[in-house]
C-alpha cells in the first residue's frame, strides 16, 4: 500500500530554537565521521528496515553521554504521532541523500576537529531534522497545486507530485534492478557492436575505460556489484581490493565512479553528480559506496549517458546524428521492446512490430498483439524528464511535462501526436475495420488493451497512471460520442519494460500480461464515496488504489511463487561472470 507518511521536522523538536545554517552545525566537525554516518543512514534498506524504529534510529545515532537528550525527543516524537494520529519517521532517503551531498561538498578537515562526539551527535541531528524541514516544504508545494483538481483525481494527483522527485529513489527492489540492468546492458552492448553505426562509438568506450572488449568491462564492473548484492546488514559498503598483479588494473577502472571534492556543483538537482559517481576513495584501493541502487543503476542506465558523452566527443563526421532519437528507435523500441514482446508472447498470436506495420500503414503503433480476440497495443516511449522539471513538486509542471512527452504537441499549428493521441488513432482505425495489418479482427468482439511500454523505473511513481489514463479516457469518449462501440477498450495503462524483462517466464508460460493487467484493474477498482464515514476513511481509500502497475505486479508474482530469474542472463552470458562470482 502506498502512503504519503509523516517525517520528522526540526520545528517540533526546537520550536524554541532558531535553525542554523548547515555549515554552522557542521563547523569544526571530523570530516571522516560526518562522510562515515552520512553512508551508514544510506545503508538502510528501502523496504523493511529496522531503522523504520524510531528507537533503533536513536540508539544509533547517539551515545551513553546524549542518553537523557535521546529520550527527551522519543517522547516528543510520541507526542506528535498521538497529535496526528500517524507514524512520525525520523530518517527519509531523500533527506539523507541531500545531506550527503552538502556535507561532501561543504566539509573539509581544514583544521584539527573542535566538536567532540557528542556535540556532534546533537548538531548532525539537528541538521538531518532541518533538511527534513525542507523537504516538507518543497511537498507543500504538491499539495497546494492539486487544490483545484476534481476529487477522484486530486489525491492520487496529491501523491504523485508529492512523491515523484524521489520515488525512484525510494521505491525499488535492489536485486530486481540487478537483473534487469545486466539483461539489458547485455543486449546493448551485442546492439552496438553488430550494428555498424554504432561500432566506433563503441571502440572509442572501451579505449576510454582500457577494456579489451566489452565482456572484460562487464566483469569488471559487476564484481563492484556483487558486494552490494551480498550485504546482510543495513549499514555502508566497502569496496576493497586485494594486491596482486591486476591490482593497479582494478584500481585505474574504479577511478572513473569515483567523486572527488570540488566535483559537486551548487544547488545540482536529482543528484546526477552522485548517479555519476556513487563511491568516494579512503584510500588506493579501498572504497566506499555512496548509495547501493546508484551503483547497480550504473549497470546499464549509467552505459546511455556515458555513451552520449562519448559520442559528442567524437569528430562531427563518426558522431551519431540525434543520439537520442537513434538510441530510442533503434534500441529501446527495436531490440529491447521487440525482444521482450516475442519473449512474453511467444506463440498461439499474432505479432506484429512496428517495422513490418509501417509498410502497410502510416500511425502503425509500436508493436501488436492479438490472441484469439484479444489485441495489445504497444507504444514504447523512452524518455527523461529534465531535472529541473522533476524536482518541482508542482502539478501544473507535471501536467505539461508529460502532455508534451505522452499525449501531443503543437508546433506550426499542427498536432503532433504521442503515445496516447496514437493508441486513440489506432482504436479507431481498428473499430472501424481500417486496420489493415490485421482484417480479421471484428471491432465489436476484440478486447482492446493500450500500453505505454516506458525505460525507467522513475515512471512507477504512484499516481501518474491516473493522469496519463484521465487524458486517455477523455479521448475514448470522443469515440464513443461519434458512435463508434468503445466498450471493450481497456484503461490505458503503464508498463515498465524491466517487468517485462525480470518476469518473463511466468508471462510466457503462466500468465499473460493482458491476464494480469485485467487483475490490476479489478484491484484498484474504487469504492463509491458513500461507503465511507469520513473524508479520511475516503481519502486512505483512495490512496490504496494508486497503486503503480509495477508493485502490483512484483507482488502478484512473488505472493504466486512465480519469481524466476530470466533465461537472458544465461543466453546473454552470464556464465562470463561464473569465475568471478565464485571468487567472491
Amino acid at each position: 500500500m502506498v502512503n504519503l507518511g509523516l517525517i520528522l521536522e526540526y520545528e517540533v523538536i526546537f520550536p524554541a530554537e532558531p535553525a542554523k545554517s548547515l555549515k554552522e552545525y557542521f563547523k569544526g566537525a571530523s570530516r571522516d565521521r560526518v562522510l562515515k554516518l552520512g553512508v551508514f543512514l544510506l545503508g538502510f534498506k528501502n523496504q523493511n528496515s529496522a531503522f523504520n524504529d524510531n528507537v533503533h534510529v536513536l540508539k544509533t545515532i547517539f551515545g551513553a553521554e546524549n542518553n537523557k537528550f535521546a529520550n527527551d525527543i522519543y517522547k516528543l516524537i510520541k507526542n506528535q504521532e498521538e497529535k496526528v494520529q500517524r507514524h512520525v519517521q525520523i530518517i527519509h532517503l531523500y533527506s539523507s541523500l541531500k545531506l550527503f551531498e552538502f556535507f561532501f561538498k561543504n566539509c573539509t578537515d581544514d583544521n584539527e576537529p573542535e566538536q567532540t562526539a557528542a556535540e556532534f551527535e546533537v548538531n548532525f541531528f539537528k541538521a538531518y531534522l532541518c533538511v527534513n524541514t525542507q523537504f516538507t516544504k518543497d511537498q507543500n508545494v504538491a499539495f497546494k497545486s492539486v487544490k483545484h483538481l476534481d476529487e477522484n483525481l486530486k489525491i492520487p494527483m496529491m501523491l504523485f507530485c508529492g512523491s515523484y522527485p524521489y520515488s525512484d529513489k525510494t521505491n525499488y527492489d535492489l536485486s530486481q534492478q540487478w537483473v534487469t540492468q545486466t539483461v539489458k546492458a547485455n543486449l546493448l552492448f551485442k546492439f552496438l557492436e553488430s550494428n555498424d553505426q554504432t561500432k566506433d562509438l563503441l571502440a572509442e568506450f572501451l579505449h576510454c575505460y582500457k577494456c579489451a572488449d566489452w565482456k572484460d568491462y562487464m566483469k569488471k564492473y559487476i564484481l563492484l556489484t556483487l558486494s552490494i548484492l551480498k550485504k546482510e546488514r543495513e549499514t555502508y559498503t566497502d569496496y576493497v581490493i586485494k594486491q596482486g598483479e591486476t591490482f593497479n588494473e582494478q584500481c585505474d577502472f574504479l577511478e572513473y565512479f569515483i567523486i572527488y571534492e570540488g566535483e559537486l556543483p551548487a544547488d545540482e538537482l536529482d543528484f546526477l553528480t552522485l548517479r555519476s559517481k556513487p563511491m568516494y576513495k579512503i584510500k588506493r584501493g579501498e572504497y566506499r559506496i555512496i548509495y547501493d541502487l546508484f551503483i547497480v543503476e550504473k549497470i546499464y542506465k549509467g552505459l546511455y549517458f556515458a555513451l552520449r558523452d562519448q559520442n559528442s566527443r567524437l569528430p562531427k563526421s563518426r558522431q551519431i546524428k540525434e543520439f537520442k532519437s537513434f538510441y530510442g528507435k533503434y534500441f529501446s523500441e527495436a531490440t529491447l521492446t521487440y525482444k521482450a514482446m516475442e519473449i512474453i508472447y511467444p506463440n498461439k498470436c499474432m505479432r506484429l512490430s512496428g517495422d513490418e506495420m509501417d509498410k502497410l500503414i502510416d500511425g502503425a503503433p509500436d508493436y501488436y498483439i492479438r490472441r484469439g480476440t484479444d489485441v495489445l497495443l504497444f507504444e514504447s516511449k523512452d524518455f527523461l524528464v529534465p531535472v529541473k522539471e522533476k524536482d518541482s513538486y508542482d502539478y501544473a509542471v507535471y501536467d505539461k511535462v508529460f502532455e508534451e512527452r505522452l499525449y501531443f504537441t503543437e508546433k506550426d499549428s499542427k498536432q503532433h501526436n504521442k503515445a496516447v493521441a496514437q493508441l486513440i488513432n489506432t482504436i479507431e482505425n481498428i473499430l472501424k475495420s481500417n486496420f489493415s495489418p490485421d482484417t480479421k479482427i471484428k471491432p465489436k468482439e476484440v478486447t482492446i488493451y493500450p500500453i505505454v511500454v516506458v525505460h525507467d523505473h522513475q515512471y512507477d511513481a504512484p499516481g501518474l497512471n491516473e493522469l496519463i489514463n484521465s487524458w486517455f479516457i477523455e479521448e475514448l469518449d470522443v469515440l464513443s460520442n461519434a458512435g463508434l462501440y468503445t466498450k471493450r477498450v481497456k484503461p490505458l495503462i503503464i508498463v515498465n519494460i524491466d517487468q517485462l524483462l525480470y518476469f518473463q517466464v511466468a508471462l510466457s508460460e503462466t500468465i499473460s500480461l493482458h491476464h494480469v493487467i485485467d487483475k490490476y484493474f479489478q484491484h484498484i477498482q474504487r469504492k463509491p464515496r458513500r461507503n465511507f464515514m469520513t473524508d479520511q476513511e475516503w481519502e486512505a481509500h483512495l490512496l490504496e488504489k494508486t497503486e503503480p502497475f509495477s508493485i502490483f505486479l512484483s507482488n502478484f508474482m512473488v505472493k504466486r511463487k512465480l519469481r524466476k530469474l530470466p533465461p537472458l542472463l544465461e543466453e546473454l552470458g552470464l556464465q562470463l561472470f561464473d569465475k568471478t562470482v565464485n571468487s567472491r
